[in-house]
């Protein structure tokens, strides 16, 4: 039982993460869209402020 509610709780963790970093990068292509820089550049920045974010 006990085993079954921390599988729902890291389930429902799990989707929330993936979620976030979702936008997180639907937000920097949107930037890199916007400002018309070199994908691999905003990329590489969408990373670094990501890893930042969640270190």
């Amino acid at each position: 039982m006990v085993w079954a509610e921390i599988s729902s709780v890291l389930d429902a963790t799990q989707n929330a993460v993936l979620i976030t970093f979702g936008k997180a990068f639907d937000f920097i292509f949107g930037l890199e869209w916007a400002l018309g820089g070199s994908e691999l550049t905003w990329t590489a920045i969408g990373i670094l402020v990501i890893v930042l974010l969640f270190a």
